[in-house]
């Protein structure tokens, strides 16, 4: 039966029976409604049980045992500074050049009939070493040539020096007779005055005398030629020397020798071929004679001209694997003028070494330059410095405040000056706990066990070494 018939059917009840359905309806409801009232009494009374015990096992707890506070140590790295004169370094990228490089040019023309094996790039040449021979056929003939004229002219010479001593011969000679004309003429006029002689004899003694002086200065004069011809000889002998000299010297440069120890940057010779006078063929640098070129900047230019400049040590990094290249050396010369590419000036030093062979032109090494030298100075890990005027040593277990004086920075180090006493260590592992006082113990010492694994919680890791890396030292 559905629903709408039950409406139906209860629509056909009659009265009497709405009035029968009442009472039992109320009294339906009124136990429904004490059995809600009954649960939300017993739902109240099990929470204020609950609350009720709660505060009761609360204040009957016992009370926990207090953990007695224990000291915090903290382990630390530590140092034995010693007192010492130490200098920073400034660093700087440079870059390696030949401080003597040679155009090898060859002086004559000719063919190269002969070439050493080492004229290659890369090559290396020893001084002295002929590295290239120019065909000499022309100049061996040239320097005959010359031979023969200077023979030539000191044959001349001596032609000339025994033609004006044969002439100073007849110069004396007719001087001789000069000399017993006149002595006849005096004769000659005093017989003429006794009569004993004519005037026609005396008048040939008189032209005899005038023959005779005619003759000597002919002889003199000829004395004179004689001797401008040999001074004459004597310069074609100096130009036929001067020539000679000229033709050896076009001769020994057919063959072109190396004039220091170098290695070959580029070379254009190539056996057979035909130079001509003043061509390049080679290109050397002297291997010993390197140079760092770096820039500083204003700041460190001006830093380091305080104690002088020319002179300063350097050292030089190559670092390449396995084994970097360190070279020494010291500033040789400074640019002529800034560097405004680089925004600095200019600096090169020169390079010593063993191997400094092995330094190559064009290669970018690193630049350390010493700085200024401070004397009863420490070095010490820049760790170590507390707001730059303080640091901490290790006194029996304890941190100990020295008030220090900050000179410089050097890289990862400072240079400072501290009354230390000697022994003392200098604690370098930076803490944020710091303090006078602070109770710390040194890392590896041995400890005990519960000790031990206490602080293993609290070690800090240490950011230097046991030892100070002291960059340059002198004492």
């Amino acid at each position: 039966m559905g629903d709408s018939e039950i409406k139906k059917s209860s629509n056909i009840l009659p009265k009497s029976a709405d009035k029968l359905a009442k009472p039992e309806l109320i009294e339906k409801n009124g136990r429904r409604i004490f059995s809600i009232i009954w649960r939300l009494t017993f739902a109240i009374l099990i929470i204020v049980g609950a609350v009720f015990l709660a505060n009761k096992m609360i204040s009957n707890k016992a009370e926990p045992p207090q953990r007695q506070a224990r000291e915090r140590s903290f382990t630390v790295a530590v140092i034995k500074p010693e007192i010492g004169s130490f200098s920073p370094f400034i660093n700087a990228s440079g870059e390696i050049i030949a401080s003597k490089t040679l155009d090898i040019r060859a002086q004559v023309s000719g063919e190269i009939i002969d070439i050493s094996d080492n004229l290659m790039v890369g090559g290396f040449v020893s001084k002295g070493e002929q590295i290239l021979q120019i065909d000499p056929f022309n100049y061996e003939g040239a320097l005959s040539d010359t031979k023969a004229a200077l023979s030539d002219a000191q044959l001349q010479l001596t032609i000339s020096k025994e033609q004006t001593l044969l002439e100073k011969i007849n110069l004396n000679v007719a001087n001789t007779q000069l000399q017993m004309a006149q002595h006849d003429l005096e004769r000659a006029v005093a017989l003429n005055k006794s009569g004993s002689l004519t005037d026609k004899d005396l008048e040939n003694s008189e032209f005899l005398i005038s023959q005779r002086e005619q003759v000597l200065e002919q002889r003199k004069s000829s004395i004179i030629v004689q001797q401008t011809s040999m001074k004459k000889q004597e310069n074609a002998i100096l130009r036929a020397k001067w020539a000679l000299e000229k033709a050896q010297n076009a001769l020994d440069n057919t063959r072109i020798i190396s004039p220091f120890d170098g290695v070959v940057i580029s070379k254009t010779a190539e056996l057979g071929r035909v130079l001509t006078a003043n061509e390049i063929i080679a290109k050397l640098y002297e291997q010993n004679s390197l140079e760092v070129s770096f820039t500083l900047s204003d700041s460190q230019y001006g830093y380091l001209l305080k104690s002088g400049l020319i002179g300063r040590e350097v050292i030089v990094n190559w670092d390449i694997e396995p084994n970097p290249i360190i070279l020494m050396g010291e500033i040789s010369r400074i640019g002529a003028q800034v560097n405004a590419l680089r925004g600095g000036v200019e600096v090169f030093a020169s390079l010593k070494g063993k191997n400094i062979s092995d330094m190559k032109p064009g290669t970018f090494v690193e630049v350390e330059i010493a700085g200024l030298l401070y004397e009863n100075s420490y070095s010490l890990p820049e760790t170590a410095l507390y707001e730059n005027s303080h640091i901490y040593v290790f006194d029996n277990g304890r941190m100990k405040r020295i008030d220090a004086e900050l000179l410089v920075r050097d890289g990862e180090n400072v240079i400072i000056r501290a009354d230390i006493a000697i022994g003392q260590q200098v604690i370098t592992t930076r803490l944020a706990q710091a303090g006078d006082g602070l109770k710390v113990s040194i890392e590896g010492q041995d400890l005990p066990p519960r000790e031990a694994d206490k602080n293993s919680s609290q070690t800090l890791v240490p950011n230097s070494t046991e030892t100070a890396p002291q960059r340059v030292r002198r004492n």
